[in-house]
């Protein structure tokens, strides 16, 4: 009767719907968070030169080959750092009736971009910067969410 648009005899058995009404319901864990979800890791190694068979000559064509020296494989400054950041659900998880979890997630993906764009591409500047300014976010949202929830 609360809900007229929805047809819920149709969803539900009779004997399904009497267990749904008798349930005590369940019980959500207690939010949690992280306070580090960054990592920069070391540049990958330079990839090996191809072993020489020959004389000076088969070494300096294959310099020439692959590039010349300092850069080939990916080796330039985009290739200066690798990072791993976790965003949302793995660092802050909240009971979902509490409409915060989406919400956080989307506020990440934003941070991180700006990071990025801020340190213009550097992960080594970006993913700690990133950290530096959701962490205090995420602690404090699971803080309010453990204090609020009981009152929902």
């Amino acid at each position: 009767e609360s809900f007229p648009q929805l047809d819920i005899a149709s969803l539900m058995t009779a004997a399904q719907l009497e267990a749904a009404a008798a349930s005590r319901g369940g019980t959500f864990p207690r939010p949690q968070h992280l306070s580090h979800f960054t990592a920069v890791l070391p540049p990958p190694p330079p990839p090996s030169p191809p072993p020489a068979s020959g004389g000076s000559a088969s070494a300096a064509g294959a310099a020439a080959a692959s590039g010349g020296g300092g850069s080939a494989g990916g080796g330039g400054p985009a290739a200066a750092a690798c990072g791993v950041a976790l965003l949302g659900d793995a660092v802050h998880c909240f009971p979902p009736d509490l409409g915060q979890g989406v919400n956080s997630a989307l506020l990440d993906v934003v941070a991180l971009m700006q990071a990025l764009d801020e340190a213009g591409g550097d992960l080594r500047v970006a993913l700690p910067l990133f950290e530096q300014r959701r962490a205090p976010e995420a602690r404090a949202l699971a803080e309010l969410m453990t204090f609020s929830y009981p009152y929902q």
